[in-house]
This record gives C-alpha cells, structure tokens and sequence, in this order.
C-alpha cells in the first residue's frame, strides 16, 4: 500500500528519474544443472537396395611362343655417371662459300650429344677419307685442297648414334682464276 500520495484525490505519485546505479555485488554461488532431455527416437531402417549382377569372367587366352628379336643397332658409348643422354645436334658454319680455282678452303662443325656420335664428312654420297685432297682434323674441321670445278657441291657433316641422328650440309662453289690481259698496242708515228 502507498504510504505517500501527491494529490488530494489520493492517486499514486508517478515515479521520479532513475537514481545513480549502486555498487556491485558479490557473485553468487553457480545454480544447479538441469535435467536431462528425453533421447530422440531413431529412424526406421531400410531394406538396403539390389545391385547388379557381376558378369562370369571371361577365358583365359593362350600363351603364344616369343617371336625372333629385332635387329640390333649400332651400340652407344658409356656416358659419363650423373650425366643424361641426349640426342646428337649438329652445327656447320661457313655453310655456303665460294672459292677460287687452284686455292683451298675449309668447313668448320660443331657437334653436341650425350655421348658422344660418331661422326662422318661426305661429299657426293660418299664419306669422305684423309689423303692427299681432303685433310680432317678432330673429325670438325675438313680442308679441301687444290680446287677444281669437280670440288663444286654440297658437303655434309653427319653425327649418328643409338638415339637419332643430325646432320648439317653446305655448298662449295668453284669460279676460275682471274686472269687479266695486258694489251699493248704501239703506235707508229709516220712523218
């Protein structure tokens, strides 16, 4: 019951503005845990589904003989441990030239490859062998020597070994010497 009224027909004062908030209190103890819920009731199980039938496995075939091994090719060298193989790449510099009649003249190649290739000069389908005409040193350089119009053609550096081959050509062209004419022509004077 209100003990404090504000007017003279007895209602209740309306209440004022909150107050400051007071200090806070001291924690108090933890609350008791709940019940325990009702488990749920599990799902119907279902009759699992048909698969499909696994065909008979099928006869086995028979062993036939090993047939007669293939030719052999031209065996490698050993390469170097730690080394990978690789296909021979061949370069020829001074691939076109054109020389004199009587003079000399030279190709250069360069070869890469893992090992090694075996490697060949030809000139006119035929290898090209050291001698009086052809001079080959380390198997890049070759010199042809003492020109003639039979020299003209192309000449071709070939490397080959058990992974491939690679060969460069180039062409050798002959002019014939210059020979210069002096004409004299005298004049005589009649008087």
């Amino acid at each position: 019951m209100p003990t404090r009224y504000c007017k003279s027909n007895e209602k209740v004062c309306p209440a004022g503005p909150p107050g400051l908030p007071g200090p806070i209190g001291v924690q108090g103890p933890r609350g008791r845990r709940g019940p325990k819920g009702k488990k749920g009731t599990e799902g119907a199980l279902r009759s699992p589904g048909k698969t499909g039938m696994a065909g008979t496995p099928g006869q086995r075939g028979e062993k036939e003989d090993i047939g007669p091994p293939g030719p052999r090719d031209m065996p490698g060298s050993p390469g170097k441990p730690g080394e990978s193989i690789s296909a021979p790449h061949v370069v020829l510099s001074t691939a076109d030239q054109t020389r004199y009649e009587g003079g000399n003249t030279h190709f250069y190649c360069t070869v890469g490859g893992n090992p090694p290739p075996r490697v060949e000069w030809r000139f006119k389908g035929g290898k090209l062998v050291p001698g009086a005409k052809y001079s080959i040193k380390d198997t890049k350089v070759l010199t042809i020597k003492h020109l003639n119009y039979s020299d003209a053609g192309q000449y071709t550096w070939a490397a080959t070994y058990i992974l491939g081959s690679s060969e460069a050509s180039g062409n050798l062209s002959i002019q014939g010497e210059n020979i210069k004419f002096v004409i004299t022509v005298s004049a005589a004077l009649l008087y």
